[in-house]
């Protein structure tokens, strides 16, 4: 009953931990991310080609899979 009315610091603690981890993993996803996407657009300024559908389609899914990512985990 008292443990329920006030936490103790070990489950702040606990739980900054899980909050840092899900950051730490949402920056690791980001960093991979980004390099992949600036590499696919100077492949793409390189070949001079309209978009094509399946690449628009990739880029599309990355940037929905970010956001996903991002809500997943509620620090945003």
């Amino acid at each position: 009953m008292l443990r329920n009315e006030q936490p103790d610091p070990t489950d702040y603690a606990k739980a900054f931990r899980l909050h840092w981890m899900s950051l730490k993993k949402v920056m690791e996803a980001l960093r991979k991310l980004i390099p992949l996407t600036i590499k696919s657009l100077r492949m793409m300024v390189e070949s001079q080609q309209v978009v094509q559908r399946p690449s628009r389609r990739r880029l599309k899914w990355q940037r929905s899979e970010m956001k996903r990512m991002i809500r997943h985990c509620h620090w945003y």
